[in-house]
């Protein structure tokens, strides 16, 4: 899958509330101060993604508050939060 088609599909499943997070990324989301909302926000209007390890897409965006965040995710037929930085 392309960069931009990685992109696009994680707006799409972002929009439709398909995103799962792991218990990593959860830990990490709380460490870093990032809620749901503002990580589904940087998700469904992500601006770039880069191919990662193992499957995975790095995805950049704005959360709700308008900071920066890379989310490290892997795509299904929902997206997979990995981690949150």
């Amino acid at each position: 899958m392309s960069a931009t088609a990685a992109a696009r599909q994680v707006r799409e499943l972002a929009k439709q509330d398909k995103i799962y997070i792991t218990k990593h990324a959860l830990e990490r989301m709380t460490e870093r101060k990032f809620t749901y909302e503002g990580i589904k926000r940087a998700l469904s209007f992500a601006v770039r993604a880069v191919a990662s390890t193992n499957d995975s897409w790095e995805i950049y965006g704005k959360d709700d508050d308008g900071r920066d965040c890379k989310v490290v995710v892997a795509i299904k037929d929902s997206i997979i939060v990995i981690t949150v930085m």
